[in-house]
């Protein structure tokens, strides 16, 4: 933290940090789905 960092800034931090790894988990999701659709497939 910077000096003079609001708690409003460490907030926001911490939002986009969660948002970073929901979405990146939501990737993974997809993906593995998808290769589990493909085996169904063969």
């Amino acid at each position: 933290m910077g000096y003079g960092r609001k708690s409003i800034a460490k907030k926001m931090d911490q939002k986009k940090s969660q948002a970073k790894k929901k979405a990146k988990l939501k990737a993974k999701i997809k993906v593995s789905l998808a290769n589990k659709a493909a085996a169904k497939k063969k």
